[in-house]
């Protein structure tokens, strides 16, 4: 049997540490339906969440196939997209910047989600507009 890469694996997909703010170049923003409950009343169900192509990564740039990818099954976290996404898709772009700071884990996690401005593309301190 063949053993699984997991550093490879691990290196598609963004993971936002807790307590650090992560600023994200996020375009693609598709709704998944692919998840499904692992425990609880709920177990087997399907759940619904959020996965964006990660263009940029606090100045790190990635393009072809080094584009990673940020999934988010919390409904709370999702909801703090939707203005930004509606706001982005009315003004016909392709991408949006945001900071995320995320606090707690397990179901006590909470995400902080702020748009960034065009003007902090290139500038190493986020800043919320």
């Amino acid at each position: 049997m063949q053993g699984i890469n997991w550093n490879e694996m691990e290196g598609k997909f963004v993971k936002i540490p807790v307590g650090v703010p992560t600023r994200l170049k996020l375009s693609r923003w598709r709704q998944q339906d692919k998840f499904k409950y692992d425990t609880g009343d709920k177990a087997g169900q399907l759940r619904f969440g959020l996965t964006f192509d990660v263009l940029e990564e606090n100045g790190t740039k990635y393009e072809g196939s080094e584009i990673k990818e940020l999934t988010l099954t919390a409904m709370k976290a999702c909801a703090k997209f939707r203005p930004i996404i509606e706001k982005a898709e009315a003004q016909g772009k392709a991408y949006i910047m945001v900071s995320i700071l995320k606090a707690g884990q397990g179901k006590s996690t909470v995400y902080e989600v702020n748009e960034l401005s065009e003007r902090f593309a290139d500038d190493s301190t986020p800043s919320a507009e």
